[in-house]
């Protein structure tokens, strides 16, 4: 057994550690130590960005949204002449137009404020205002054709006033004239023409049982209609493009005017707007039709005014 204490220094761990102090190796095998120290540091595979404190946003004040302002309604103005819709002599009609019921913000027709009936009868036969001017002045012209007084240039200026984008109806009844005949040419329509000779004898008439203007005031189709005495006019005289509405004893009753791309209609009989109407509640088939009828003009007014 080697003797161990012959070997008590350290040597240096070194292959020349034995060439140096031979005598102190003893003929032993060399023994090397090694001691390895590590030291780490931990830290994070990324850098750490530094959390910084977090300043509350300004809150601002929020400013309510303004209200929608409803679309302004028009009020219509509707200038009428002598033996016209409107004329005192023929309330009925006129009485349940002016209902606000009926027409009006809250009425069954509500695309309007009110209707107003003026009268025009000077500014339609005596005067030298141009269909422009007539425009500005009435969305709608009533115009009674019974012994009316109108030229060829008045007549003229009516139908440039309905090119224009104005809204006429005419109501015939048993009288004609020379001024009637002007203004059914000016549209179009071909004489001659003729009155029902059974002055203040009641009709019944039909409406069109498939042509309809107008649902507001409920179905009128094919509902009975009834006048006494007015223009006798046949299908064959209306202007090309012409809509029948209503018919009675082989004649035209109600008719939308061809070629005023609806800006036109026409009764042959002003009657038609007294017989079975009363009071301003629209409940039967004869003011039905006629309600719808005026409907159907107020929507064409409001469409060639936007």
């Amino acid at each position: 057994m080697p003797n161990s204490s012959k070997c008590p220094h350290s040597v240096p761990a070194t292959p020349q550690g034995c060439h140096e102090h031979p005598q102190e190796c003893c003929g032993e095998p060399i023994q090397v130590h090694v001691h390895v120290h590590l030291h780490r540091k931990c830290r994070s595979s990324a850098a750490t960005t530094p959390v910084l404190p977090v300043t509350p946003a300004a809150v601002l004040p929020v400013t309510p949204a303004a209200p929608v302002k409803p679309p302004e309604l028009p009020t219509i103005r509707i200038g009428y002449t002598d033996w016209a819709i409107g004329y005192s002599v023929y309330p009925a009609l006129p009485s349940q137009i002016k209902a606000l019921a009926n027409y009006g913000p809250v009425g069954i027709y509500n695309k309007l404020t009110s209707v107003a009936f003026l009268s025009a009868m000077a500014d339609i036969t005596a005067s030298s205002l141009t269909a422009a001017q007539l425009k500005d002045k009435y969305e709608i012209i009533s115009l009674g054709l019974h012994s009316l007084v109108c030229t060829v240039a008045q007549a003229e200026r009516l139908k440039a006033y309905v090119d224009l984008g104005g809204v006429l109806i005419m109501v015939c009844d048993h009288g004609i004239s020379a001024g009637s005949i002007n203004v059914l040419k000016s549209f179009g329509h071909i004489g001659p023409y003729s009155v029902s000779s059974a002055l203040g004898t009641p009709y019944t008439g039909q409406s069109s049982a498939t042509e309809s203007l107008s649902n507001y005031f409920g179905d009128s189709r094919a509902v009975q209609l009834k006048g006494h005495a007015g223009l006798e006019m046949k299908r064959a005289q209306l202007p090309p493009g012409s809509k029948v509405l209503a018919e009675y004893n082989g004649n035209v009753l109600a008719w939308e005017i061809g070629g005023t791309n609806g800006g036109a209609l026409a009764f042959c009989d002003i009657q038609l707007t007294e017989y079975q109407v009363a009071g301003v509640d629209v409940d039967n088939g004869q003011e039905r039709f006629l309600n719808n009828a005026m409907a159907y003009l107020f929507d064409r007014v409001i469409e060639r005014n936007k």
